[in-house]
């Protein structure tokens, strides 16, 4: 268990940003990005941006402080116990990792240093209707013409694309040859034919639906041909997923302590609920719950460097175990609340929607057990 011990780096990155959301992002704070039409407000982005968080997944190279997967982990591990709703994960993490990886050099230099400065946002729209966040089901394709190419398809569920600067896609290139070829292409946000349609989560994180009709991108928007595109596309979801664990994990944590809190106040029949036995057990359940996905996660982040199957089957399992414990989580704080856990005003219920919306987002337990069955 020493390896998965936090340096003292890793504390003071992890109390920094707890300090952050006790004192600066509280209730009302979070509304407004909810209430915000892309999802974000925009006084919010500069100030994660200030604090090096938009930074720190991508390479000194490119304007970014170089972090390590272990050290997003930490940080994401707050942002769940703050409730973070700003598209970090979507546009800092997911999107940027794969810009970085498989976008050409001048893509790279006139995008990521102004994505760490939080000037520029993007996100990656990386499934299609009906794909069941399967990102190797592609329908989109692209035709080239004269200069440029031609796109058209549909991405579903694309976090952080509402108010993005420009959005990923994938799409088939339609050529002559038999075999299937595909290619990235970076899609500025006020390209005619692009639709960007956003819509809250169940926990009011922002995505969108987005489509493209004869969208019209220059040849220069397409990312780099000579990398492997499938490879750094399921790159770029793994590191996202792994991420996408810590803050479930840090979402839970926090659900335990609040509703531990709860039972050590609300008394029935003159006895503290904390008192009773049976609650003590389902509370401890919950706390192995905790304490095993962030062992996980953390083993996750440690190994993903190792080797491409070695990353794909450590996300794929890290999701599968956190996709049942965030449920069992929600379904079990709500109920040890009662009736106030329904409610819309008390805040266990908005970690009860987090947790939900996170057993689902990037594939639930089902689609996971399903990649590591197929070796994918």
């Amino acid at each position: 268990m020493s390896n998965f011990a936090l340096s003292s780096n890793q504390e003071m990155l992890a109390e920094s940003a707890r300090r952050y959301f006790e004192r600066g992002y509280g209730s009302a704070v979070r509304a407004a990005s909810i209430a915000h039409a892309h999802g974000c407000a925009p006084a919010r982005w500069t100030e994660i941006a200030e604090m090096g968080w938009l930074a720190m997944p991508l390479p000194e190279t490119d304007g970014g402080l170089g972090a390590s997967l272990a050290d997003m982990c930490v940080l994401a591990e707050e942002m769940g116990r703050g409730l973070l709703v700003e598209p970090w994960l979507a546009s800092g993490v997911l999107a940027a990792t794969l810009l970085s990886r498989a976008g050409t050099e001048a893509q790279r230099a006139a995008w990521l240093p102004a994505l760490a400065a939080g000037s520029k946002r993007i996100a990656f729209a990386a499934w299609e209707p009906d794909s069941r966040f399967d990102a190797t089901q592609v329908d989109t394709c692209a035709q080239a013409y004269s200069g440029g190419y031609r796109l058209d398809g549909a991405k579903e569920l694309a976090q952080g694309a509402a108010g993005a600067d420009a959005i990923i896609v994938c799409a088939r290139l339609m050529t002559e040859d038999p075999g299937t070829q595909h290619a990235l292409f970076l899609v500025d946000a006020g390209t005619p034919g692009l639709a960007v349609q956003g819509y809250a989560l169940i926990d009011g994180r922002s995505a969108a639906h987005v489509t493209l009709h004869e969208a019209m991108v220059p040849g220069a928007a397409r990312l780099s041909a000579t990398v492997d595109i499938a490879a750094e596309i399921a790159h770029a979801l793994d590191i996202a997923l792994i991420v996408q664990c810590a803050e479930t994990a840090g979402a839970m944590a926090r659900g335990l302590e609040i509703t531990l809190e709860y039972l050590k106040t609300r008394k029935q029949f003159g006895r503290v609920l904390a008192a009773n036995q049976v609650l003590q057990h389902r509370l401890v359940d919950l706390y192995v719950a905790v304490e095993e996905t962030r062992a996980l996660v953390r083993a996750a982040a440690l190994l993903a460097g190792e080797s491409a199957a070695q990353r794909r089957y450590y996300a794929a399992a890290t999701k599968a175990f956190a996709s049942q414990a965030a449920r069992t989580t929600w379904e079990e704080v709500v109920q040890l609340h009662g009736a106030i856990g329904m409610t819309d005003e008390y805040v266990i219920g908005a970690y009860a929607r987090h947790l939900a919306a996170s057993h689902a987002l990037f594939g639930d337990y089902e689609a996971q057990l399903e990649r590591m069955a197929a070796g994918e």
